[in-house]
């Protein structure tokens, strides 16, 4: 009876240990400050005009979101007043953020989320929820929707968690 439960057991913990293998990021270390990086990558989402590359990175102290939407889709421009409202499927949610990155006609876009134990409400969002489709407000008012296909929103989904968990794992180290 005693090996039915310990079968049981590893039975039940396989699937969450497949999942953590499928979690590959990039450590780098700066060489002037010595902080470790957690990164993504960038990741191509490739779909028709809506082509666009994003990156996830993370430190000791924020997780960084950078969109680069591709320049042969017009890339529009954004400033500090430029907006993203990230659509997620199957609900009427939306997640509002402000460009943190600089001034550019080059269709880059920042936001940026604290690293701390408890996850921010949008993180966990982002990391168990599908989205949908990013709506890019450019400085000039015209919006941009990028929409993401069913393999993408999964890939996202993972990427997200992913990395939270890596970043989340940084504010132990010293």
């Amino acid at each position: 009876m005693n090996s039915m439960k310990k079968f049981l057991c590893i039975l039940l913990i396989l699937p969450i240990v497949s999942i953590a293998q499928d979690c590959v990021v990039k450590k780098t270390i700066d060489p002037y400050t010595k902080e470790v990086k957690v990164s993504t990558g960038f990741m191509d989402f490739n779909k028709g005009i809506n082509n666009f590359l994003l990156s996830i990175d993370g430190t000791k102290t924020d997780i960084d979101f950078f969109v680069a939407l591709s320049k042969s889709t017009n890339a529009p421009c954004f400033d500090n007043s430029s907006t993203l409202s990230i659509v997620f499927e199957g609900t009427r949610s939306k997640a509002n953020f402000r460009n943190t990155g600089s001034m550019n006609c080059e269709g880059l876009f920042h936001f940026i989320f604290r690293n701390n134990q408890q996850t921010n409400s949008y993180l966990q969002r982002l990391s168990t929820m599908k989205v949908k489709s990013f709506l890019f407000t450019g400085s000039n008012g015209k919006i941009k929707e990028v929409l993401f296909a069913e393999e993408h929103q999964e890939t996202l989904m993972q990427k997200v968690s992913c990395l939270v968990a890596e970043a989340k794992a940084l504010l132990s180290q010293q």
